[in-house]
This record gives C-alpha cells, structure tokens and sequence, in this order.
C-alpha cells in the first residue's frame, strides 16, 4: 500500500531545489553573461543594431540577415575542440558544472521520491540528498 507524505519540509526543499537547477541550467546555456556596446549592420537598405554578447558555452555575434541573429554554442566540436581557441581549463569548468547540473537534477527527481518515501537503506531521503547537493556544490564551485 503507498502512501503520500507530503510535509512543509519536503515541499520547500523540493521547490527551491527546482529553482535552484533551472537558475544553473539556464546561466549555464544564457549567452548574455558579457555583453558588448550595441554595434550595427547593415543589410541592403537595412541597418540592423544588435549587442554581441559572450556566455559559458553560447554566443550571440553578428546576425546573418535581417531577422536573423546568430546565437551559437561556442565549440560544436565538444571537448575536441582547438586548445588555442578553447582552453584546457574552459573545458574542465565545462564538464564540471554540466556534472554539478546533473547531480542537482537528480536530487529533484529524489525530492520527488520523498513524497512517497521517507528513507532509502535506511538513511532519510533529505539527507542523502542534502549530501548530494553539498557534493555538487562543490563541483560547481570553481
């Protein structure tokens, strides 16, 4: 027989672990962490302005077309991708927080779990997960 145990506790942490993921997912894919001075082109007789901008793993450049502007991931080619252009330490924060990313994941699909499941082996499901979180707080944390 299943029950559901939902207390203030449960709902709070699993709602702030939530936001606290998608605040990661969504700097981690945002291009607009280094934003430039507007900038224009001109297209015909058309003069588009638009503001270059720099992310962790986007970028916004100059637009291809009229309404076209051009919003890419920095290395299509991954992890393989020229060590000049690239770093070596760009792409170790890369994968970190990626794994950071997950692990928060996880601990919001365990905060789920914790609605109908107070332990796990015997240990209380907020405190494998608040370890979870800790661990990737600190792969987060450069």
């Amino acid at each position: 027989m299943w029950y559901l145990i939902v207390t203030a506790r449960s709902l709070i942490w699993m709602l702030l672990s939530l936001f606290s993921t998608l605040l990661m997912l969504s700097a981690f894919l945002s291009p607009s962490w280094l934003v430039a001075s507007p900038e224009t082109a001109t297209f015909g007789n058309e003069t588009v302005t638009y503001k270059p901008s720099v992310g962790v793993y986007a970028k916004c450049s100059r637009p291809v077309g009229f309404n076209h502007p051009v919003c890419t991931l920095l290395s299509v080619g991954g992890l393989s991708a020229d060590s000049h252009i690239f770093p070596p330490a760009w792409k170790a924060a890369t994968v970190f927080l990626g794994l950071g990313i997950s692990v928060m994941s996880l601990t919001v699909c365990m905060g789920l779990f914790s609605c109908c499941f107070q332990s796990i082996f015997k240990k209380s499901v907020f405190t494998i997960s608040g370890a979870a979180q800790a661990v990737a707080g600190l792969v987060i944390t450069p």
